[in-house]
């Protein structure tokens, strides 16, 4: 079974290689030099290998160090990319808005686009298509909003 990488392990094990010190890295993560190497510790456990030449001055990576080094600074940074996204409230309530293909002009969309700037959480979902497939769509609970065109009898 693959062993997952712990990102507080791998945050640690970043701080130890780019000051290349195990008390430098315990400041930087406010936490006790014991702590940083505890993790460091358990990081190397679950990967099988020594990362860091521990007395060498400064701290160097070990070749498997260096290599997962790399790795580990792309996952610290999706990591923060992923928390970063799920606090913007951008698009998080979708408007389900359908119109007939002919009413979808320029002026339009610039309004919806100005909407949607103005109330960030908003997403607007337009659907275009036939007012018939249109109303049935809103009837079955597809959209939440319609603008259909109606033959004159």
């Amino acid at each position: 079974m693959t062993k997952l990488l712990d990102p507080r392990l791998l945050a640690a094990f970043v701080e130890i290689v780019d000051t290349g010190s195990f008390t430098a890295a315990a400041d930087r993560l406010h936490l006790t030099q014991s702590t940083v190497s505890q993790q460091l510790a358990r990081l190397e456990s679950a990967v099988g290998q020594q990362l860091v030449h521990r007395n060498a001055r400064p701290v160097q990576a070990t070749v498997p160090g260096e290599r997962l080094a790399g790795y580990a600074r792309r996952i610290l940074a999706l990591e923060r990319e992923a928390q970063a996204m799920l606090g913007d409230p951008a698009g998080t309530q979708s408007i389900r808005i359908g119109l007939p293909e002919d009413l979808v002009t320029d002026q339009m969309a610039a309004v919806f686009r100005a909407c949607t700037h103005q109330h960030r959480s908003v997403r607007l979902d337009i659907t275009t298509g036939l007012s018939r497939n249109l109303g049935e769509r809103y009837r079955a609970g597809e959209l939440d909003i319609v603008i259909v065109r109606k033959r004159r009898q």
